[in-house]
């Protein structure tokens, strides 16, 4: 737990795994970041109405875009956190 992740419910899986498994969790948790991304967005999609043909390629651009690949979930994973609150 530290000032960025306080408060987010991600962060307390690191529970589950010991500190030789810290970059594991780390990594994964990146990951989990990014699928959410996409969920919280085709969500967002669906109350919108659109199409499954349209939301999940939109999705998928959200989910990786240029602001997530480069800064929010590279180098700072808790700033990915307002792509999953965003379309919520």
């Amino acid at each position: 737990m530290n000032y960025y992740g306080l408060g987010d419910p991600l962060v307390l899986l690191s529970a589950f795994f010991s500190e030789e498994n810290t970059e594991i969790c780390y990594s994964l948790l990146i990951y989990l970041r990014y699928l959410l991304a996409g969920y919280a967005f085709l969500a967002f999609a669906r109350e919108l109405k659109l199409r499954t043909k349209y939301a999940i390629p939109a999705a998928i651009v959200y989910a990786f875009s240029t602001y997530m690949l480069s800064e929010a979930a590279i180098r700072h994973p808790f700033f990915a956190n307002p792509l999953i609150h965003l379309p919520l």
